[in-house]
């Protein structure tokens, strides 16, 4: 982000005040649109960060708002970003009281090239706003949060949201800085375009999933759809290709054979009748394999020896938020779902919504975007706050795949067109 702002500036000579201008009316339009009434305090630092607070408050002014600003590290406000508006200006030693009386709190102090825990009087002031007890909106990112790895040293601003400028920072994703960072709103304020070498990571949105989800033909038969196996394992862990098996079906996999021992052959057939049977032990596994379009290995199959095999591959890292990484190709991070899919089997259910993914025909990397996305999706319809279970989220599915959804508390630039409309 630092040499995206730098190239912006030194090399393509977009001054650093239109910038500054460009973030703080947008922050502005946001805090307007969520916090219509009542006064608008900021804590003001001395960087670029207190800048776009300053211009946040000199917009809201200028709009009829109430606004008052607590400059941390020095008197006065920077009279060139006044533009001749007044705005009263309160101590630091005042913080907790003045911002006791705003109805939100703008945290304007530390921005992305900031590291370490904050120091006096930076930490001061952060305290204050949590005992003032108001909504607090940051700018870019919560001050204590270090957003190259979301990791918090000392202090840190717990937000109710954060309005973070031109693409959302890779802390802002990554727990803790995740909780303190609350809603997140991304905006785009006048950067040139982003150089493709440049990106090492992106975020799994609604518009990524549409581009790669794959609608079958309105004549298509289960050839077209796919045929995926399922090589599982021990008897022990019968459940783990049932509910892969079950994933895969509701996705709409064409056909769906589970390869594994014959001691669980009834329980599967119990379970998903849809799907077929092969006694690993007996039939060709391999010559099953040739006439799959996928393959999902691993559901139950143990640690053993017989269990190992190694690739360059695709890799899902489960987590909050969940990781794919796949060789030359940024990192993505899914933000759908909630840690009420943190059960055993879910990575059973998840593996066989993947699987039917590229049996449809998709590469690697986008099956598993897309199954981390839409599995997270399923999830967040379930609801928050209550015990979901690995078949809740299969039978969920159909509802969301291919569906546009709400990505959880992330909003990219479009959310700007509504929120002009309300002011």
């Amino acid at each position: 982000m630092q040499e995206w702002d730098h190239r912006a500036i030194t090399e393509l000579g977009v001054p650093e005040r239109v910038l500054m201008e460009s973030a703080g009316r947008a922050a502005a339009r946001i805090v307007h649109a969520l916090f219509p009434r009542g006064r608008v305090g900021a804590a003001v630092g001395r960087g670029n960060n207190g800048g776009d607070a300053v211009v946040l408050l000199r917009s809201l002014r200028s709009w009829g708002r109430e606004a008052i600003a607590v400059p941390v590290g020095a008197d006065a406000l920077p009279a060139e970003l006044l533009h001749g508006w007044e705005i009263p200006v309160a101590k630091e030693a005042d913080a907790v009281s003045v911002f006791r009386d705003c109805a939100v709190v703008v945290d304007g102090l530390l921005g992305t090239g900031a590291s370490g825990p904050p120091r006096p009087p930076q930490a001061e002031c952060i305290r204050a706003m949590h005992a003032a007890g108001r909504p607090v909106v940051a700018l870019d990112g919560p001050t204590g949060v270090d957003l190259t790895r979301g990791t918090v040293e000392g202090e840190a601003v717990r937000a109710e949201c954060t309005i973070t400028f031109g693409a959302p920072k890779r802390g802002l994703l990554l727990h803790p800085g995740r909780v303190h960072a609350g809603r997140i709103f991304v905006v785009e304020t006048g950067f040139p375009p982003l150089r493709a070498e440049a990106v090492g990571a992106g975020v799994i949105t609604a518009e990524w999933a549409a581009s790669r989800w794959k609608r079958l033909p309105p004549d298509a038969h289960k050839g077209v759809a796919g045929r995926l196996i399922v090589l599982a394992g021990h008897n022990a862990v019968g459940g783990a290709p049932i509910m892969c098996g079950h994933a895969a079906l509701r996705t709409g996999a064409g056909t769906v054979r589970i390869v594994s021992h014959a001691g669980i052959r009834v329980a599967v057939a119990a379970a998903i009748p849809e799907a077929l049977f092969s006694d690993r032990e007996v039939d060709d596994v391999a010559e099953l394999a040739r006439t799959a379009s996928a393959l999902v290995a691993g559901p139950g199959i143990g640690t053993d020896e017989a269990a190992r095999d190694r690739f360059g591959c695709t890799v899902l890292l489960k987590g909050a938020p969940t990781l794919v990484a796949a060789p030359g190709a940024p990192v993505l991070a899914n933000i759908t779902g909630h840690s009420g899919v943190g059960v055993g089997g879910m990575g059973d259910t998840l593996a066989g919504l993947i699987g039917a993914l590229m049996a449809r025909g998709l590469p690697p990397a986008d099956a598993a975007g897309l199954g981390i996305y839409y599995a997270g999706a399923a999830a967040d319809r379930l609801g928050r706050g209550r015990p979901i279970l690995p078949r809740d989220v299969a039978e969920m599915l159909p509802n969301v795949l291919g569906q546009s959804v709400e990505v959880g508390g992330l909003d990219f630039p479009e959310i700007l067109l509504e929120l002009e409309e309300a002011v």
